[in-house]
């Protein structure tokens, strides 16, 4: 699918009740989302609102996707008036919020070189904090070579003082003046307690090197003939 473009609907699997795996559906898809802005939603958070309940195995699905966006972010519940935060209303869900049946996410954005912002703190979350991913082993490589994720959505200004670091994505004054900006939340896995691979979950995320460059996946590194250099794991 080297020339697959557009954006993915939200609604994808609508009435895909029973759907249990999307390992590699766009895996190579180099063209998809390449067009969006960097402030845009490439991946849909309530993409698996029909199959939060079946889903297992999403690895590879988007690796090496050209997106040039985000990935989407839910909206928490509110604790009601019985004070019970598992009977709270959660319609607009993280990514993989709720997907408690999940077995593996490996590789799941391995090289969305121009995947843009943080990693959703809901992206692995549920409302009751005793219903978890209690089958989910592997998430291994999962944002490996995502260079675009937790940059600026231009070229980083490295002697402006734009460092990168982990826990949320608010940029704050550290007292002189630079900017720190957060990625990763630091309890995005606490849900997640049986993880037993998580090898090169992040390599080479935010790499700020002469060789970055905001349209990389438009570059000729991401022909099909050039673009493996790195080979996916089993």
């Amino acid at each position: 699918c080297f020339s697959l473009t557009g954006s993915i609907p939200s609604d994808l699997f609508e009435g895909c009740d029973n759907l249990m795996s999307t390992r590699g559906m766009f895996h190579r898809c180099y063209n998809l989302g390449i067009g969006e802005s960097s402030t845009s939603i490439s991946i849909p958070n309530r993409l698996f609102d029909s199959c939060r309940d079946s889903i297992q195995n999403t690895s590879y699905m988007f690796a090496k996707c050209g997106f040039a966006g985000r990935i989407g972010v839910g909206t928490k519940p509110v604790v009601g008036s019985d004070g019970l935060l598992a009977n709270a209303s959660y319609e607009n869900k993280g990514l993989l919020a709720e997907c408690t049946n999940l077995l593996d996410t490996s590789a799941m954005f391995f090289g969305c070189r121009n995947l843009k912002g943080a990693i959703p703190e809901d992206i692995f979350y549920t409302r009751d904090n005793l219903n978890t991913y209690e089958n989910l082993t592997n998430i291994s490589y999962m944002f490996c070579e995502c260079y675009g994720l937790g940059l600026s959505y231009t070229s980083p200004d490295i002697s402006g003082g734009n460092n990168f670091r982990v826990y949320g994505e608010t940029e704050i004054d550290t007292g002189t003046g630079l900017a720190v900006k957060y990625f990763i939340p630091n309890d995005w896995l606490s849900r997640c307690l049986n993880l037993t691979n998580i090898s090169y979950l992040f390599n080479t995320v935010a790499t700020v090197t002469p060789d970055w460059h905001p349209t990389i996946a438009n570059e000729p590194s991401c022909t099909r003939n050039n673009s493996d250099k790195f080979i996916l794991p089993d």
